[in-house]
């Protein structure tokens, strides 16, 4: 995803270079008659408006692929990721929640691993939410209270 935005955004500015360049040689045709001081002004406005396109348009891009990776991702039917609990920087455990089953999954650069399959579950989504947001609150609290955790 990353190189395909660098490829779009390099092909925006070649763009926007060559439409620069055909509109400034256009200019110059049509009024030689300018004085240089108001030639000057004018292209320095030009430039600042052409950059200002130009980063506009880069930034929407960007926005654009940031929102279409929401796409590549499975939709949420049977199969969920219960809990993550990372190892390393590419390496992870994962709890996947199949139907009414969970499997315990090891992710690591060379691939998914099937650690182990679980016969009842540990805990559902929803215990796990209310844990969270409960282990949340009582450690704002404790903050708050100012007492050691």
């Amino acid at each position: 995803m990353n190189r395909l935005f660098e490829h779009c955004t390099r092909h925006a500015l070649l763009i926007a270079a060559a439409w620069k360049c055909g509109t400034a040689s256009a200019q110059l045709e049509a009024t030689p008659g300018l004085p240089d001081s108001l030639g000057l002004s004018t292209n320095l406005v030009e430039v600042t408006l052409n950059l200002v396109l130009v980063l506009a348009a880069i930034i929407m891009l960007a926005w654009v692929f940031k929102r279409a990776q929401g796409f590549n991702q499975p939709a949420a039917g049977h199969l969920r990721v219960t809990a993550t609990l990372p190892l390393g920087p590419k390496d992870r455990i994962l709890l996947l929640e199949v139907g009414d089953k969970q499997i315990v999954v090891g992710s690591s650069s060379a691939g998914l691993n099937t650690l182990h399959v679980l016969e009842k579950p540990l805990l559902q989504q929803a215990q796990v939410q209310e844990q969270a947001q409960e282990s949340f609150r009582d450690k704002l609290l404790k903050s708050l209270r100012g007492s050691p955790s």
